[in-house]
């Protein structure tokens, strides 16, 4: 039978790294932030459920389900294949699944508690507005055998700032004035005070640190085939291109190791197959349960269901360089001739909230809107704004939408309700790595695709709003010299009060431009069999697989 379980929200970000070392026993001097360090202490394997806003939907598993298809193995599904398992070139989905096992940041976000903790440093300290002393563990080493020094740290923000995908965390350091202190103690510069620092020292993407001499006894093609410089809980055993990751619990990893020795990535495209595939016990787990599979593994016995916010913002974005969308009054037209709590209940059967914000409701700087700022349905309201911006007989737009069930019935739902007021959109349906690459020349009407952020620092949502932002990030070209100034302020804050007023103050003003219209929030959802727990409900969906076992390991 199944039941619905609801816990409480507790998925707090620390802002800040005085926020984040308020939290442990530490002393601080005049002229220092504080350290933080913990000490080991015995491993509890986590509930999937425990400390996140998460509704684990549990069954009883029929007698005689095994814990896992294959004794010993962890198998776990995704959508996609990787592009490559070198984790600063690889800031893609399927590929970031693939190398969390086998990599580790200095930082670790723990998506359980909500808080910064150590992992391949035990400790920093903030010596100045802009310099971070981190103390590695000692004694760590590689798949390849080598030991994690502070050079390799060094190093690999040096070959992170080299590459385009990386950059966007390793920028963030003055390398010039970063320097190694001993064999085990790094200090990384940053371009004036830093706000988002520990998020972006445990950047689940691109963060990871590698070691130089792994790398470089490959070539950079062998090695994204063939990974040793990782010193996670798992190490690379071979990859079938097309079909499956394949790993092997690393014995000598320094902390607490996994429960299954062996572990199993595989490509499964097709949602509804993979769905099949956990329902008959072929997987264990899967990434992504799409709503055309929800209900099939809902009443599943032997599959559970594990929902949480996302850090993720389904929305129409529109080019405010190209008319008519150049007008905040056509812009907002079209918001309030959307009736967006039916849409959103119905493409997504009920596994999304409704957005009102420049960034998902599950960042800890939301707010709802109220009053001027609160959405509302109302077609004649909207039929006003056109007249009054000089479009009362309508207009004709395209609106691509990338190939996803949901989104794909939001396009079609949003064009019957501008039929209402004469606004004609014209749905071009293409798959996601098209329109991405289309969007970025600048000639679109609109779109509805998506933005996602690992972590839920408002940082990450800096450079679509600001002003100076890329293409690929600031689509929509939207300018606003007050949001800038606020952007800015927030990034080189290290006060969390000042970070968090900042952010209220873009999302007020956001608002009122209305840049783009946020559609839906969606839930992240895992898949998991019905005898294992400890998944983590990770908003970005790369919860870490370590912590899986199964239940009756509790």
């Amino acid at each position: 039978m199944k039941r619905t379980i609801a816990f409480v929200l507790a998925l707090v970000l620390l802002l800040s790294v005085c926020t984040a070392c308020e939290k442990k026993e530490q002393s601080t001097t005049d002229g220092e932030q504080s350290t933080q360090t913990t000490a080991s202490a015995p491993y509890i394997y986590p509930s999937s459920a425990d400390n996140a806003s998460v509704t684990v939907h549990t069954s009883e598993p029929p007698s005689g389900f095994s814990v896992t298809a294959v004794p010993d193995t962890l198998t776990v599904a995704q959508g996609g294949e990787p592009i490559t398992l070198y984790p600063q070139a690889g800031n893609q989905l399927p590929a970031i699944i693939a190398m969390r096992p086998m990599y580790e940041t200095l930082i670790n976000y723990n998506s359980f508690t909500g808080e910064y903790e150590p992992r391949l440093a035990e400790s920093w300290e903030m010596v100045d507005d802009e310099t971070i002393r981190l103390t590695l563990r000692q004694g760590v080493k590689c798949h390849a055998g080598y030991e994690i020094t502070a050079e390799d740290v060094l190093w690999t923000a040096q070959r992170g700032q080299e590459e385009m995908v990386a950059a966007f965390v390793w920028s963030a350091f003055d390398l010039s004035r970063s320097k190694v202190v001993d064999p085990y103690t790094v200090e990384l510069k940053t371009f004036g005070s830093f706000g988002p620092i520990l998020d972006y020292l445990s950047n689940t993407s691109v963060g990871y640190i590698v070691n130089k001499q792994a790398y470089e006894e490959q070539s950079p093609e062998d090695y994204a085939r063939n990974p040793t410089g990782g010193t996670g809980p798992y190490r690379f055993v071979e990859w079938i291109a097309g079909d499956r990751v394949v790993y092997e619990r690393n014995e000598e990893y320094w902390g607490d190791k996994p429960y299954f020795k062996n572990l199993v990535i595989r490509n499964i495209a097709d949602d509804v197959t993979r769905a099949l595939s956990l329902e008959s016990g072929e997987v264990d787990m899967i990434y992504g349960v799409d709503t055309a599979a929800y209900d099939t593994l809902l009443n599943a016995p032997t599959a559970n269901l594990i929902t949480f916010p996302s850090y993720q913002l389904i929305h129409m974005g529109l080019n405010n360089t190209l008319k008519p969308f150049d007008d905040v009054r056509v812009r907002k037209a079209l918001w309030y001739a959307l009736d967006l709590d039916s849409m959103v209940k119905l493409a997504f059967s009920g596994q999304a909230e409704v957005a009102d914000a420049c960034w998902p409701n599950s960042l800890p700087v939301y707010k709802p809107a109220e009053g001027e700022e609160a959405h509302v349905y109302d077609v004649e309201k909207a039929k006003e704004l056109l007249k009054e911006a000089g479009y009362e007989d309508g207009f004709t737009f395209d609106l691509w939408v990338a190939e996803t069930t949901a989104w794909v019935q939001m396009a079609e739902m949003i064009q019957n309700a501008l039929a209402e007021i004469g606004v004609t959109a014209k749905v071009q349906i293409m798959d996601q790595n098209t329109l991405l690459t289309k969007r970025t020349e600048g000639t679109f009407h609109a779109y509805i695709a998506r933005f996602s952020a690992s972590s839920p620092d408002a940082d990450w949502w800096y450079n679509r709003l600001y002003s100076e932002g890329t293409r690929q990030e600031n689509v929509m070209e939207y300018i606003n010299a007050d949001v800038d100034e606020w952007l800015t302020t927030a990034r080189y804050s290290l006060d969390p009060a000042v970070r968090d007023e900042c952010y209220f103050n873009i999302l007020h003003q956001w608002r009122m431009d209305l840049p783009w219209i946020s559609l839906a929030c969606p839930q992240m959802t895992y898949g998991i069999r019905s005898t294992l727990d400890g998944m983590e409900p990770h908003g970005y969906g790369i919860g870490d697989l370590r912590y899986i076992h199964p239940i009756s390991a509790e």
